[in-house]
């Protein structure tokens, strides 16, 4: 969409009511060259200043945007606005401490203004203090019942109480309070919700709200990414018997697991399948899907352009689940659908055969990303010692990334070998890592890539955890793998507390239901 720029007015309160439209409107570089503008004759007008920092880092700047409002607070120490702003810049950079530091420096400056306890219970959110956090978002929609952000950021605290149906509540109170102009905004609030949605099994609406997930509003670290630009249009289901049809992937390779699940479905379309996928799945996803041409994703890193013009349609691989999944009752088409590398897969047959006289479980502890919110759902190494003490299995390293460290304590406090190649990649050679897992008796991990792994290629597999969206409802069984389940964490549970459930669940009475074949 075209957009204009019309002639900055020079009354400064005019000036400020339209910096304002132009933020609300999500147009971010026109504010910011507003605001720049202004200052060039006003260097040292702080509010404006404020909003240009607002601006830089809605526009996706947040070390300039910190430049600008460290200033301000030299010229103002007590501006709220620049308080605020800071924030959520001191968010974006990872310096959670510090932001909570600002945010109660901000409430001290002004009590009686929700936008100072919106923040603060941002940055309580962002510490994993989700009870500290509902209740600074409660202050803030009890001081302004139509603060927007405060409403949202309640909804999420809510998600992570356990209260989804209290989040649903919240998402959909905030989508009717939103003007038709804030199209972003309501698609990031949808994409929001959809998770809810989806953990009530909410499929229809899930499914459809989780199209928002494209929105530039959507923090990238949980945003459908990378945003590509298609001159061909989005495929919805229609005939395109004869055509060529575009698959492309959108997220980590998690996710991409799942939404594969699918695939398979696309053969009765009678066209022709490109799927574009993460580099490290183009040999497997090649062998698992002969009837398709598999290619690493290609496009401008500037435009997000796709760099082939050899399809007619194209469909972020996510979309085929409102196609292909939109009931329950779908999930049952769903297979392994992993084929390994008969050759590799003998290479770890071999390796493990001196270790065949126990059952072979592989294990993986945390993820390779840290923060205090992700940190939650991960274990420590020390803590899988009495799991790992079971004289009746053989535990293998799954876990990518440095961790020999790790392994080392690990096999120190239980006598036990952790077994591992230095010549396998666990990060990157995931084809290797496929082959590897079909060799296995059991997978055990918390929630990271290597479940939905374990499940592609059909192996039984448990993730340390609880309930969430791709559960769908269940709170044990997992419908995208049918030899999957999770352990049934309790809300505010720590999942380190899983760990006591494996030995019973592994020793002859693991709870996977497989489905026929």
């Amino acid at each position: 969409m075209q957009t204009y720029l019309i002639k900055a007015p020079n009354d400064r309160e005019v000036a400020l009511i339209y910096g304002d439209v132009l933020m609300r409107l999500e147009r971010f570089e026109d504010a910011v060259k507003f605001y720049a503008k202004w200052i060039e004759k006003e260097n040292k007008d702080a509010l404006m200043l404020s909003n240009l920092g607002a601006a830089l880092l809605r526009q996706g700047k947040p070390a300039d945007a910190k430049t600008i409002l460290e200033y301000v607070l030299e010229l103002d120490p007590k501006n709220v606005y620049a308080r605020i702003n800071l924030g959520g810049v001191y968010q974006s950079l990872g310096d959670l401490n510090l932001a909570l530091k600002n945010a109660l420096e901000a409430v001290s400056i002004d009590p009686t203004r929700a936008l100072t306890f919106n923040n603060l219970g941002s940055a309580f959110n962002d510490l994993a203090k989700f009870e500290e956090a509902k209740h600074a978002f409660e202050t803030a929609v009890m001081l302004d019942p139509n603060q927007v952000d405060a409403i949202i950021n309640l909804a999420s605290a809510e998600s992570k109480l356990g209260n989804s149906k209290e989040a649903i509540r919240r998402y959909e109170e905030v989508i009717r309070l939103l003007p038709k102009e804030s199209k972003h905004r309501r698609e990031a609030i949808e994409f929001f919700a959809s998770f809810e949605h989806l953990m009530h099994a909410d499929l229809q609406k899930g499914w459809a709200y989780y199209e928002g997930g494209f929105s530039p509003l959507v923090p990238l670290a949980g945003a459908r990414s990378p945003k590509r630009v298609f001159k061909e249009p989005r495929w919805r289901g229609e005939n395109i018997e004869g055509k060529t049809l575009l698959v492309w992937r959108e997220q980590g390779i998690g996710d991409e697991l799942l939404f594969a699940t699918a695939l398979h479905e696309l053969e009765s379309t009678g066209a022709k399948i490109i799927v574009e996928t993460d580099p490290r799945f183009v040999e497997t996803f090649t062998r698992s899907f002969p009837k398709y041409v598999v290619r690493a994703q290609a496009f401008n890193s500037l435009s997000f352009e796709s760099v082939h013009c050899d399809f007619d349609l194209q469909i972020p691989i996510g979309a085929l689940m409102r196609i292909y999944r939109s009931t329950l009752e779908d999930f049952d088409k769903n297979r392994p659908y992993i084929v390994v590398d008969p050759h590799k897969k003998q290479k770890f047959v071999e390796r493990l055969a001196p270790y065949r006289d126990k059952k072979l479980v592989g294990f993986c502890w945390r993820s390779g990303k840290l923060d205090p919110v992700r940190n939650l759902t991960y274990t420590m190494i020390e803590d899988w010692a009495d799991v790992v003490s079971m004289q009746d299995y053989d535990f293998v390293n799954l876990q990518y990334g440095e961790c020999e460290q790790e392994l080392q304590r690990l096999e120190k406090m239980t006598g036990r070998e952790i077994i591992r190649w230095n010549d396998l990649n666990l990060k990157d050679d995931l084809d290797d890592v496929f082959a590897l897992m079909s060799c296995l008796d059991f997978v055990v991990s918390v929630g990271t890539a290597v479940f939905p792994m374990a499940g592609a290629c059909g192996r039984p597999s448990l993730m340390l955890g609880g309930a969430y969206w791709a559960t769908l409802g269940s709170d044990r069984d997992y419908p995208f793998f049918p030899s999957s389940r999770i352990t049934g964490m309790r809300v505010g549970g720590a999942v380190s507390e899983e760990l006591s459930k494996v030995g019973p669940l592994l020793d002859g009475r693991y709870f996977v239901k497989l489905r026929p074949s």
